[in-house]
């Protein structure tokens, strides 16, 4: 969402010189992000806002971990979309987080924690079969 400013004045005053001022506070952040490993695992994380009157509970939450591109299909994709714009409006400093909205993220936080146990796993496995196959090369 990048940086936009709040509405908010902050007044400054500096001890040394007596001299004042004034600075628009800005909100930033707001940042939805798919990263995809050399793999093909596709890993969805969503940034909160931040600024100076209000920052979230979470920096980040990872929506989700796709084992490749081809299992985002176009529906996944407007709901994770739809999502983004709604959890910009939670953590930004105007929205409202209602109880649905908290127990729709607990949900997503949940849910991707099973992703990434799954992701692990497979990492291990990955692991494992790199420490096979050297083994096996050098025998």
């Amino acid at each position: 969402m990048g940086k936009h400013p709040m509405g908010i004045i902050n007044k400054i005053k500096d001890e040394n010189t007596n001299l004042s001022g004034t600075e628009l506070l800005s909100e930033k952040g707001g940042t939805l992000s798919f990263s995809q490993r050399p793999q093909g695992e596709v890993m969805i994380i969503l940034y909160s806002c931040k600024s100076e009157v209000y920052n979230f509970e979470d920096e980040f939450i990872i929506y989700g971990i796709y084992s490749s591109p081809n299992k985002i299909t176009s529906k996944k994709l407007k709901r994770i979309i739809r999502f983004y714009f709604k959890f910009m409006y939670i953590t930004s400093f105007v929205g409202k987080v209602t109880y649905g909205d908290r127990l729709h993220i607990m949900l997503i936080k949940l849910r991707s924690k099973f992703d990434l146990l799954k992701f692990g796993v497979n990492m291990i496995k990955v692991f494992q079969s790199l420490i096979n196959l050297r083994a096996d090369i050098k025998a």
